[in-house]
């Protein structure tokens, strides 16, 4: 499972997932960590690895720039994103 956000999302806002989140019983595995888009290499967002209870992970993802309707204000980021986390190519 891969959740992610726009970091400009006004809509459905970081803290409001992230505060989500935290209100389960999830454990972080791997703390925030930079990833880069596969077009420029430029640092794109921040990932987060939590391990769940049942002995499953998901990540987080957050898009640098990208609003709420993040394909649209970053393409080639969220076709990165999409690639690495979603698909992991």
């Amino acid at each position: 499972l891969t959740i992610y956000n726009g970091l400009n999302d006004a809509n459905v806002p970081v803290n409001g997932q992230l505060g989500w989140i935290n209100q389960t019983t999830e454990t972080i595995q791997t703390d925030w960590v930079p990833w880069h888009d596969d077009e420029s290499n430029m640092t794109a967002g921040n990932v987060r690895t939590y391990a769940t209870a049942a002995g499953t992970t998901f990540l987080f993802v957050t898009l640098r720039g990208a609003g709420h309707e993040a394909p649209e204000t970053k393409p080639a980021q969220a076709v990165s994103l999409l690639r690495q986390f979603a698909l992991r190519t």
